[in-house]
């Protein structure tokens, strides 16, 4: 190898380690950056797998064996000879009747009171000079008691009297009628000298004590002494035994005498009675619907982009429920109006079930046997000029309902399936992904103005939603249950299964028709008619309670 090819593959070995070497890193210029959320890169949400979910159902909603309940009268005469006794009373009915109780009455003593011009009189009050001179007399003395002082220097017969002023001189005497004894004793500011020797020989020449009774008459007067004691009383009522009052007894011969008499009598007897029957019709067949399970969950109703009544995207929550996987068709509906009896004006009792007049109905009532049934190959369309009075009263007779607002959008969305991405950094805030019913082609899931041909199609032509149900998106407009009311979810947010029950007489109905732009066929589009009113472009879909999740 010539000196300057070694020379070469030498410059190029230290070329590569020299490459290789580990660069010392440097520090990062922007340490205060922070990566921005990329809204143009979606970040989903994770939802259940529907890989080993089992949503499919089907419910019986009318059977071909059936309850009948018969009521019927039944009237059953008879006549009947009689015999009826009496007994008739031959003593006077006033020798047998109880005589009434009769009482005596009785005064008992209950006190003696004085009047106050001999209470006065026997135990003067005190003058008001003696009560001065006694206050005087208290403020002068010094050295000893100057109630002693005072009582040293009077006469024997004066110190009670003394002793009684000297305890009340500033004490005012209190004006009454009439007084007790324990009232007259407890008066300091009288003289009170003997006051209870005096007064017991007032009561001595009284006949009674207190206690005793004394017998009642008319005009006794409770006034003794020339009115200057009062005689209190309590009256007592004592029952008079008087046995010539008691009611002598008779045996049944000599109290009543008995006849008998016969008579004749006709009448009737009306027995009313309901008797249930089990009927086959074996003609029929019992009728199944195809319906989705639908788990309960939270969701967001509404949109913030387009109308007024579906602003602002506020949360709810919703229950269990099942609800139809197809539009109800016309084979079914037909069998509802078999069933009610429906008349050939499509009401039922005056109520506005369905309009059979218009070219868009494709049911038919035969003549003869007033069955309803679909035109030959429409029986899986669906029924169109049905009412929501008529689309309720099929849903109430076969166990279920309409589904609420709430319940039509969180189904057409997908339930707990729904494609939701994050919209914020935090990941706590989500969008739907989808703005029809399984998709944002429309053309993709559902029959509108663009590909309908003028008029509704086949079920279950175009791809269903996350959860399987199909064309929630066009071919009909579908009746929900609620009043229309354009601000009730926003007064009911965070609440579960909310009903507007109140409001305009407007019933709401969704999804958009065959008839309808894309636009209208949006999810969260809201559209409003009369519940008696009907046309070609409006059906429903059936809705019933589903208590467990499986």
């Amino acid at each position: 190898m010539s000196i300057r090819k070694l020379l070469f593959f030498a410059g190029l070995f230290l070329l590569v380690i020299f490459a290789c070497k580990t660069q010392k890193q440097q520090p990062h210029r922007y340490v205060d950056y922070q990566p921005y959320f990329d809204q143009t890169r979606r970040f989903f949400v994770k939802t259940p797998s529907l890989k080993d979910a089992n949503l499919d159902t089907s419910v019986q909603i009318l059977s071909n064996l059936r309850e009948e309940v018969l009521e019927f009268k039944d009237t059953v005469p008879f006549t009947e000879e009689l015999e009826f006794s009496s007994g008739q009373l031959i003593i006077d009915i006033n020798l047998i009747n109880e005589k009434p109780p009769i009482y005596d009455t009785f005064m008992v003593v209950k006190d003696f009171l004085f009047k106050d011009e001999l209470v006065n009189t026997l135990f003067p009050v005190i003058p008001d000079s003696i009560k001065q001179a006694l206050i005087t007399l208290s403020d002068s003395l010094s050295g000893q008691s100057t109630k002693d002082s005072l009582v040293n220097s009077l006469q024997p017969d004066s110190i009670a009297v003394v002793d009684s002023a000297f305890q009340t001189a500033n004490e005012k005497p209190v004006q009454k009628t009439f007084y007790t004894r324990e009232e007259i004793l407890s008066d300091t500011t009288r003289d009170l000298f003997e006051a209870d020797t005096i007064m017991n020989a007032l009561l001595t020449d009284i006949p009674w004590k207190i206690g005793d009774s004394i017998p009642y008459f008319k005009g006794f007067s409770n006034y003794l002494m020339d009115s200057m004691l009062l005689l209190q009383t309590d009256f007592a009522y004592t029952e008079i035994v008087d046995t010539a009052r008691a009611v002598k007894q008779y045996t049944g011969k000599k109290l009543v005498k008995e006849s008998t008499q016969k008579m004749i009598m006709s009448d009737q007897f009306v027995h009313s009675d309901k008797v249930v029957f089990k009927i086959f019709y074996k003609n029929e067949e019992d009728v199944f619907i195809d319906m989705v399970k639908v788990q309960g969950g939270n969701f967001k109703i509404g949109s913030n982009e387009f109308d007024e009544d579906e602003r602002p995207q506020y949360g709810l929550n919703v229950s269990n429920f099942l609800i139809g996987k197809y539009e109800l068709t016309n084979q079914l509906f037909c069998a509802f109006l078999n069933f009610i009896h429906c008349d050939s004006q499509g009401k039922v009792n005056r109520l506005k079930v369905i309009d059979l007049n218009p070219r868009f109905s494709k049911i038919v009532r035969d003549t003869i046997t007033g069955k309803f049934y679909p035109l030959k190959d429409y029986e899986e369309y669906p029924v169109v000029n049905v009412t929501w009075a008529g689309s309720s009263l099929f849903c109430r007779t076969m166990g279920g309902n309409l589904p609420s607002e709430a319940q039509w959008e969180y189904a057409a969305r997908g339930g707990v399936y729904a494609v939701r991405y994050y919209t914020n950094q935090n990941r706590t805030d989500f969008e739907y992904e989808f703005r029809f019913a399984g998709s944002n082609t429309m053309a993709d899931v559902g029959w509108f103005v663009d590909n309908s041909d003028g008029s509704c199609q086949y079920k279950a032509n175009m791809k269903p939603n996350q959860l399987g149900l199909y064309d929630m998106s066009g071919n009909v407009w579908e009746w929900c249950y609620d009043n229309y009311n354009k601000d009730f979810y926003k007064r009911n947010g965070d609440s579960t299964d909310p009903i507007c029950l109140t409001g305009s007489g407007m019933r709401v109905n969704r999804g958009g028709s065959w008839s309808s732009d894309a636009q209208y066929c949006r999810i969260t589009n809201r559209n409003y008619h009369d519940e008696f009113d009907c046309n070609p472009y409006l059906g429903f879909r059936y809705m019933r309670e589903w208590h467990s999740v499986h």
